[in-house]
């Protein structure tokens, strides 16, 4: 992938089959989640937002992304799943702050995400 001065690529992983690539961009505005193959054709943008995106994984059948992203322009970060055909895009739970959930974790049969998440000990008993 070519990419200018100021982009920043990150967050890659292959899905499944091992026939394309899943990988966060930054540049300028934001951070913007794509595709492409291996051989470095067929890029593909899936989001454009302008909002920060981080840790993005494929479902294990590939259908499908999870990823952490700023889901309100405050700073208020969600898990968010993207049926990759469609476009669809849900948030799952409720948004918390910065740095929200991280590096989400499908189970093997897709039913299932695992994620790590910063709390803020004061906040909780407030």
């Amino acid at each position: 992938v070519r990419a200018g001065a100021n982009f920043v690529i990150s967050g890659a992983a292959f899905a499944r089959r091992g026939h394309t690539v899943l990988y966060q961009g930054a540049g300028g505005r934001g951070s913007e989640l794509f595709t492409i193959q291996p051989d470095g054709k067929g890029a593909r943008q899936l989001t454009r937002d302008g909002r920060a995106k981080r840790s993005p994984a494929w479902s294990p059948d590939g259908t499908a992304l999870a990823y952490s992203a700023n889901v309100d322009g405050d700073g208020n970060f969600g898990l968010l799943v993207r049926d990759v055909g469609s476009g669809v895009t849900r948030t799952l739970g409720v948004p918390v702050g910065d740095p929200g959930p991280e590096h989400p974790s499908w189970a093997p049969d897709g039913t299932r995400i695992a994620l790590a998440a910063t709390i803020d000990p004061i906040a909780s008993y407030n």
